[in-house]
């Protein structure tokens, strides 16, 4: 367990992630997002540099009432807000021909590290910001996207170490059995 593969950012994320490109609409990104069995993709210019993170946090920070989030973590009961399953559905159609740009995280939320950052401050970052982590290359002003880090990245890494006899390699089946014969 003391295996030294599992340092930094680079031994753990996805390199060459699903993206979007900023003009991209919202509907098609949600359609690409729900087929992958993702949260979160990054957003990417036509020369590949890192614009943003569209995420299912934020749009459904979008999707609630104003009133809900008017005292975020302080109202335990949001029964005095009316608001119906059409009504979230009219502004989700309202948003779905939006290009994603216009709903990505807020700049104060967005992180983003290195392939070298440490794990340590990859974990504080994953729990800082509730999302997926872009892993970018910055070269001046260029910020090149070369992979992403989930949670679930950082569970498959682990689970892999403290499990060294399960499977590792296809995605969703990180603990799977061997088949039959091989060690």
């Amino acid at each position: 367990m003391n295996d030294d593969s599992f340092q930094d950012t680079d031994s753990i994320m996805t390199p060459d992630p699903l993206t979007l490109s900023p003009d991209e609409k919202v509907i098609d990104a949600l359609r690409k997002m729900y087929q992958a069995h993702i949260r979160s993709m990054p957003v990417v210019d036509a020369e590949g540099s890192f614009v943003g993170l569209f995420s299912i946090y934020r749009l459904t920070e979008v999707l609630l009432p104003r009133a809900a989030m008017a005292k975020k973590g302080s109202l335990d009961d949001l029964s005095f807000i009316h608001t119906s399953t059409e009504k979230i559905d009219n502004k989700l159609q309202e948003l779905a021909d939006k290009p994603v740009s216009d709903l990505l995280e807020k700049k104060k939320r967005l992180s983003f590290c290195s392939p070298k950052t440490s794990l340590l401050e990859m974990l504080l970052l994953l729990h800082e910001g509730h999302t997926s982590l872009p892993v970018v290359v910055v070269k001046g002003k260029n910020r090149r996207l070369i992979g992403i880090v989930s949670y679930w990245d950082v569970l498959s890494k682990l689970a892999t170490r403290l499990f060294p006899d399960e499977r590792e390699g296809i995605p969703g089946k990180e603990l799977a059995p061997k088949p039959d014969g091989e060690r």
